[in-house]
């Protein structure tokens, strides 16, 4: 595994209480008798419904209005917040057009309507609050992920708080309705969320360019997402029916926020490249954070250019996304930034050609919850990625990745980690594992670790720290091979315990040990 970290799995992404709904309706006698039921029945029925209801029409008003028309004028040199907001208040009405101009955003809109919105571009102004005088203190190496160390910095002042809050939480688009009972339909056909010019602005759970939830149909149509800052570029949360097609994500970066230690080549060599220590706000909760301030933890993804969680009925198709990462001293780096993730919790999820490079992970699965069942990844295209191409992990079943090409894995190409089941991985090509480009010269993080095409690895469900394996995995015409680095990887494939696993015509070549090992 990489140096300083106890598993390639990511922890499940801790999301805001306030983006859970709370009941607020008296049960029925039905929701009583469902209430009684095991909870695995209830996951069984939910998704029965959810495969069998139909797909509500795409959301297309009769009327189509100008967002000049509500005051919106598209200049440089203008905020166009509130005549966006004065738009967005009746957006179920009518589909808002933006003329294809460029509207500036200082903070957060909220729609919490169905909407239609075609030909604009929001750039985010925002200025990120000032921490330094919040973060004066250094923290030591935090090794468990779920820890959260005070480095003794002083308590934010009451006064600031709000102030913080904003700067934390930053979705310049936020589409999500009002009742935690109503489902609304969204509909954006050449979109652009320009994030804005500020790495060290946002917080890496709260904050997006666009995060759409409670969706009964999303269709998404060209749209693009960039910019810096901490957090998510797309964001897609308890939704069903969602169709994505021809987005672009690309160079969202972000870095540690003021008063924190820079990131540097010379603290990933201290700490190792997974467990280099950084700071996140905690507000105090009366038990385990006795005071509102920032807090030591081990660096998990700043930035998730795309994330799909809590959903069902999911299609990508031609999703491009390149350069997530971070600011070192030397630079941008590829480095704790995912490409694309899929979340618990959902099923039905397809990705369609799939071109991503330079990040973190390609694709991440983090099946924590119920689980994901029914994944199918076609076609993928990946290359230079610091860790893993596709990370298949936690809690997944019927898995189907037909003919993905990795190129250029610093890492494994493909892992498949913990208690995955029936997951078939069908005529991948790997070529030059080990390494990444970086401005087209070599980089080798993981030097001495046992690097390999396509990994079967020992792992937890995400909720449990029980160490379980895979069962029920299907590995058919691969081929890895290096040509211009040989010997940068140990093995072609490596089973470090999964059961009923089958390797069928796969062969491997420019290897420094062997062409598998754990297999029969």
């Amino acid at each position: 595994m990489p140096a300083g970290s106890s598993s390639p799995a990511r922890e499940g992404r801790a999301f805001p209480l306030t983006e859970i709904p709370p009941m607020t309706t008296r049960p029925t006698a039905r929701r009583l008798r469902l209430l009684a039921l095991p909870a695995l029945v209830l996951v069984t029925l939910a998704g029965a419904r959810a495969a069998d209801d139909p797909a509500p029409p795409r959301f297309e008003p009769a009327t189509t209005r100008t967002l000049r028309e509500f005051g919106a004028t598209g200049r440089p040199d203008a905020d166009d917040t509130a005549a966006l907001a004065r738009a967005f208040a009746v957006s179920d009405q009518s589909c808002l057009d933006g003329e294809g101009q460029s509207y500036r955003v200082d903070g957060m809109l909220r729609i919490e309507k169905s909407v239609c919105l075609r030909n604009a571009t929001l750039v985010q102004i925002a200025e990120p609050f000032d921490t330094s005088r919040a973060i004066t203190q250094t923290c030591p190496a935090i090794e468990d992920a779920a820890a959260v160390v005070d480095c003794g910095d002083p308590a934010v002042p009451q006064a600031e708080l709000a102030a913080l809050g904003r700067s934390l939480s930053i979705r310049t688009l936020l589409v999500r309705p009002a009742a935690p009972d109503r489902q609304i339909r969204i509909n954006f056909v050449n979109v652009t969320v320009d994030r804005g010019r500020h790495p060290d602005i946002g917080s890496r759970s709260d904050s997006a360019g666009i995060w759409l939830q409670q969706a009964e149909r999303i269709d998404l149509d060209r749209v693009e997402i960039t910019g810096y800052g901490r957090g998510y570029g797309l964001m897609i949360v308890d939704s069903r029916n969602v169709t994505i097609t021809d987005i672009h994500l690309h160079d969202m970066i972000w870095a540690p926020y003021r008063g924190d230690a820079p990131l540097t080549r010379e603290r990933a060599k201290q700490f190792g490249w997974n467990s280099i220590p950084v700071r996140e706000f905690r507000y105090a909760n009366g038990t385990t954070i006795k005071e509102s301030k920032f807090y030591g933890v081990r660096v998990q993804e700043g930035v998730t250019c795309g994330f799909v969680t809590r959903s069902t009925k999911v299609v990508v198709t031609n999703a491009r996304v390149s350069r997530c990462g971070a600011f070192f001293d030397t630079g941008f780096l590829p480095w704790q930034a995912d490409g694309f993730d899929i979340g618990s919790s959902s099923e039905n999820v397809t990705f369609n050609r799939p071109r991503i490079d330079q990040v973190w992970e390609g694709i991440d699965v983090v099946a924590g919850g119920t689980g994901i069942r029914n994944l199918a990844i076609n076609d993928a295209v990946i290359s230079d990625v610091f860790a893993f191409g596709i990370k298949l992990g936690y809690s997944l079943s019927d898995v189907r990745v037909e003919r993905p090409t990795v190129t250029r894995a610093a890492y494994d190409g493909i892992i498949v980690y913990g208690p995955v089941r029936n997951a078939v991985i069908r005529d991948a090509v790997l070529s030059e594992m080990g390494y990444f480009d970086l401005d087209r010269a070599p980089m080798q993080p993981w030097e001495g670790t046992s690097v390999g095409g396509i990994r079967l690895s020992k792992g937890t469900s995400g909720q449990s720290p029980e160490i379980v394996f895979p069962d029920g995995v299907t590995i058919e015409r691969a081929r890895v091979a290096n040509r211009v680095r040989p010997g940068a990887y140990f093995y072609g494939f490596i089973n470090s315990g999964a059961a009923n696993a089958r390797l069928i015509d796969a062969t491997a070549t420019g290897y420094r040990t062997a062409v598998s090992t754990g297999f029969k």
